[in-house]
């Protein structure tokens, strides 16, 4: 068994640092990064999906788009980019710079079989959108169990 050495510990801190420079400047004041189940259940359920999409939902007001700086509505689509996992966290970061120029909107991002870094202006605000993301993550898992569709199809009339 391999421990986390002072040195990996400093890394990882680091990646926290490096994710509020990229693009934040300013306007990223936490960021959250969790190993929760739903959000690596979910990551592996959706196979190998570059994103997880999920619409009509009412806890996707409590999320913030990072562009626009404002909160979604509950009819929007949300999408959270998702990454392949790497040996270390600190080896997370080139995908990250990738993700957050191809996903302006995202205020989180997925990693496969690990976990969720989510940022915010705050930690209040960042905490309380990481609690809107699990409840969607859960909830997404309960859907695709069940075969329900995660976004919500156009009516055409």
């Amino acid at each position: 068994m391999q421990s986390v050495s002072a040195f990996d510990q400093d890394m990882t801190s680091e990646l926290f640092v490096e994710i509020m420079k990229l693009f934040f400047k300013r306007e990223t004041n936490c960021v959250i990064h969790t190993h929760s189940k739903y959000a690596n259940l979910l990551a592996q359920l959706l196979g190998h999906d570059e994103t997880f999409e999920i619409s009509d939902q009412e806890m996707i007001k409590g999320i913030m788009n990072r562009r626009t700086r404002k909160n979604y509505s509950n009819i929007e689509i949300l999408s959270v980019p998702i990454i392949e996992n790497q040996p270390f966290e600190y080896m997370l970061l080139p995908q990250i710079k990738t993700i957050l120029k191809q996903y302006p909107d995202a205020s989180a991002i997925l990693v496969r079989n690990h976990g969720l870094f989510v940022w915010g202006p705050s930690w209040q605000k960042t905490k309380i959108m990481l609690e809107c993301y699990e409840y969607l993550f859960e909830l997404a898992c309960d859907m695709i169990k069940c075969s329900i569709p995660l976004v919500k199809s156009l009516k055409v009339n």
